[in-house]
């Protein structure tokens, strides 16, 4: 016998997602509505002055009790999602 879901995560937790399937990104969406986990993008590997902030913005929000979801950018409408 499964256990429901719980409606929130217990502590703050760092969550990447690289899935572009439309479940797994339903699943990110309900733990930021339910959760009040920011978003964060994820950067070029070339900004270092972006991925700083990133980190700092991360570390931050974890340090505050909130959670953080990064996840793989959705392709352009009416594009195909790479297999």
């Amino acid at each position: 016998v499964g256990r429901p879901a719980p409606l929130a995560l217990p502590t703050p937790a760092l969550i990447v997602s690289g899935s572009l399937h439309s479940r797994a990104r339903a699943q990110v969406e309900a733990v930021l509505a339910s959760n009040g986990a920011v978003r964060l993008m994820r950067l070029s590997a070339d900004d270092a002055v972006g991925r700083a902030r990133f980190g700092a913005d991360a570390i931050r929000a974890l340090a505050a009790g909130t959670s953080v979801v990064v996840v793989a950018p959705a392709p352009p409408e009416g594009e195909a999602i790479p297999s």
